[in-house]
């Protein structure tokens, strides 16, 4: 009997130490991904013309917005849904989705915190009012020698996250992987039957 507890103990606590490696493998792989997202919206908002846009809208090249704004969500082709140019009153100048240009964001988490802080920001999943579904919101402060002119906002599918998490974990088929944030909501899943749960 003895032997079998201390078997079964050593079993648990292999077992255990699997789960720590494949949870801080994932977390780091999520946080190579978030990283990597707003490593691209920091080289975006330095790109040529983007200031212009932010300073004189109805003066600036309206084919430089369309071309800023289109290489932006290439950089994720399958889940970013919109990228919009806001002014400092959260107002978007410009975007890939066209009905959301005029329309005002201004009291979102992922304008007010970016303009608050004054460096990019990846918040979510959330849903604003203009929105249908969760979703994740990037943002980048757009400046001109230090001073912040409005907003880079990118829209990603919150699927993006469930997506990392299972590519993470795709060489252990059984393991499936959650998030959730510090109140219990979740955050990712490798289950897209999760979505909206909480713990």
């Amino acid at each position: 009997g003895w032997q079998y507890q201390a078997e079964a103990r050593r079993a648990a606590q292999e077992r255990d130490a699997q789960l720590r490696s494949l949870a801080q493998d994932a977390a780091r792989d999520l946080g190579a991904r978030t990283d990597r997202i707003l490593d691209n919206l920091r080289a975006d908002v330095a790109m040529p013309g983007l200031p212009e846009l932010l300073e004189k809208p109805g003066v600036a090249d309206p084919l430089l917005a369309n071309r800023v704004l289109t290489l932006v969500a290439l950089r994720e082709p399958l889940h970013a849904t919109s990228v919009g140019l806001l002014d400092l009153q959260g107002r978007n100048i410009a975007d890939t989705q066209a009905p959301r240009v005029g329309q005002s964001e201004a009291n979102e988490p992922y304008v007010t915190e970016t303009l608050a802080q004054r460096y990019p920001q990846l918040l979510g999943p959330l849903q604003p009012r203009w929105d249908e579904h969760p979703a994740l919101f990037a943002a980048a402060p757009v400046k001109r020698d230090g001073v912040v002119l409005g907003l880079l906002r990118l829209r990603l599918e919150a699927g993006l996250l469930g997506q990392v998490l299972a590519e993470s974990l795709s060489a252990h088929g059984s393991v499936q992987g959650i998030v959730f944030d510090n109140r219990g909501r979740l955050f990712a899943s490798t289950d897209s039957r999760l979505a909206g749960r909480e713990r």
